[in-house]
């Protein structure tokens, strides 16, 4: 995430990607006088799923959390201010590692 001075930058600041974050969750949406409750005749508010305008990150660095608008990734991705996520290894070959044992056990026994 890059601080508030490089937006507002007129020149257009140098952007920092020096600390990871990831983005842990998006809160759901509140939904103002969306039900009008029959026994008050009151309208209530509701939190709607899948509505979001809120989500919130965590620094891989230090582990810091913060809650951000869904806009600023938004504007984070269309500038380019993102790395490519990392590539996890394949999971190892379990029936390789199987026959060796079995093999080892058949030395063993004879």
């Amino acid at each position: 995430m890059q601080d508030q001075g490089f937006f507002r930058d007129r020149f257009g600041g140098t952007p920092v990607c020096r600390v990871p974050w990831m983005v842990e969750a998006f809160l759901n949406g509140t939904l103002g006088a969306a039900w009008r409750n029959p026994r008050t005749g009151q309208w209530e508010s509701r939190f709607i799923s899948g509505r979001s305008d809120l989500a919130v990150v965590r620094s891989l660095r230090d582990g810091r959390r913060q809650t951000i608008s869904v806009r600023m990734l938004i504007l984070h991705d269309d500038e380019g201010l993102w790395k490519v996520p990392t590539a996890y290894p394949d999971l190892p070959d379990l029936e390789r590692f199987y026959r060796r044992r079995q093999a080892m056990a058949l030395k063993a026994a004879a």
